[in-house]
């Protein structure tokens, strides 16, 4: 089953990783990734994760409650999943939105 998830997160050092890592570390995979530039250097980001469980059936609403209790997350929304344009490539980044969709996750590397 395909979920987004809405997360408003301060700008700091390492906070979209610590939150895509826990997102696969509970067994999901990203299968999607919109993280728009805000015009004011000090206002939160919020970044939409389009998710897909690996192994089956998994419980959207605790993997939200367990992103919330992470350090610079202010809130965790989460819906059915809504189509985001891909990308042709990896990253691609205009004057007012950066969207990367990863590579499969599970042990591969990108050079």
């Amino acid at each position: 089953m395909s979920n987004t998830l809405s997360i408003k997160i301060d700008r700091s050092e390492r906070s979209i990783i610590r939150v895509l890592s826990i997102i696969e570390r509970r067994g999901f995979e990203i299968s999607s990734l919109d993280c728009p530039k805000e015009a004011a250097a000090d206002a939160p980001r919020v970044m939409r994760v389009g998710i897909d469980s690996r192994y089956g059936e998994r419980a959207i609403s605790t993997l939200a409650r367990q992103i919330t209790r992470l350090q610079n997350v202010q809130g965790v929304e989460t819906g059915p999943s809504r189509a985001m344009p891909q990308p042709e490539a990896h990253a691609v980044q205009d004057n007012e939105t950066m969207m990367m969709t990863p590579p499969r996750m599970a042990g591969v590397s990108v050079a």
